[in-house]
């Protein structure tokens, strides 16, 4: 599933616009909460990196800094890592939205595709 794009939603039980607009507005709440990311508000690509990824990088750039000569070459291959570790992150949260969005949607009586 590509970013910015939520399960397809049919209904099961014949709910109504008014009511299936209302369960997508529960549910996006409920998996926002649980997967720590909102669709509308984290564009792809720009989620911020854990401060744990950060704190590893730090360390790492430390520690390189430390080792003379291998100092490049880590720096370097920290800095072509930095955007894959955040595009890494940025799926899993938007894989875990999906699947708490589609679960809350299908525990409605609705099918999440």
């Amino acid at each position: 599933m590509a970013f910015g794009q939520g399960p397809l939603i049919d209904p099961k039980k014949r709910q109504r616009q008014a009511q299936l607009k209302k369960d997508r507005f529960e549910c996006c709440e409920w998996a926002k909460q649980r997967a720590g990311y909102d669709p509308v508000s984290s564009p792809a690509g720009t989620a911020p990196v854990p401060a744990e990824t950060r704190a590893k990088a730090l360390l790492g750039a430390a520690s390189g800094a430390l080792i003379g000569g291998i100092r490049r070459g880590r720096q370097e291959r920290i800095q072509q890592q930095a955007p894959q570790d955040r595009a890494a992150v940025q799926a899993g949260r938007v894989h875990k939205y999906n699947r708490a969005f589609g679960a809350c949607m299908e525990g409605r009586g609705y099918t999440a595709k």
